[in-house]
């Protein structure tokens, strides 16, 4: 993370010789016209009547960046003031769970296959299909096999939770709102408590 977030990896593609438009495009409108999301994402740019959607990735460095047809930044100086954050207080609502919240029940006592998230990059997960015990009809974290917990748990307060391997820690907990694919929270944990308190 401390190279940044998409910018250095159109640096790389710059720096190995792709044009700065086309690696730009690969890191924004590709990637929008993919998951459909080019016509309601980012400024209309228009390079070729189609909009542009882009995540703030700037190579070199912005010299302006225009929001809603005003310039609000140029060489590095911001020239509006930020909006005030208002929030309603629905936003601000705690999210309380318990252990028990993270308990993954199975029908039957004896091993089964069990779909599993396996961690393969940083960004990137395919499916693993596990034989798993069952533990008093429950499925379990098994961090000495870097078997971890994970959920997701929504602003609504619903939740899922299910498996991960490849995380690489043996204890503990750790939680995030800032997950790109969701407006959600996501933690991840070998011990139901500690995803609690997360």
């Amino acid at each position: 993370m401390g190279k940044g977030y998409l910018e250095c990896a159109v640096q790389r593609a710059v720096d190995k010789g792709f044009d700065p438009v086309l690696a730009v495009q690969m890191a924004t409108l590709n990637v929008a016209e993919h998951f459909r999301l080019d016509g309601m994402l980012g400024e209309s740019h228009r390079p070729s009547s189609r909009t542009w959607c882009s995540s703030l990735i700037f190579t070199p460095p912005a010299e302006c960046v225009i929001s809603n047809g005003v310039i609000i930044a140029q060489d590095g100086n911001l020239l509006v003031e930020p909006r005030p954050a208002v929030f309603t207080g629905n936003e601000l609502k705690r999210i309380h769970l318990s252990p028990d919240d993270f308990a993954i029940k199975v029908p039957r006592k004896e091993a089964l296959k069990v779909r599993v998230m396996d961690q393969v990059t940083e960004l990137v997960t395919k499916e693993a299909i596990l034989d798993l015990p069952a533990h008093k009809g429950e499925l379990k974290a098994d961090p000495g096999n870097d078997l971890l917990k994970a959920a997701v748990i929504s602003c609504e307060g619903r939740w899922f939770t299910g498996l991960i391997r490849g995380q690489g820690f043996k204890a503990g907990a750790m939680a995030s709102s800032a997950a790109w694919e969701t407006f959600a929270t996501v933690v991840v944990g070998a011990v139901e408590a500690d995803m609690a308190m997360a």
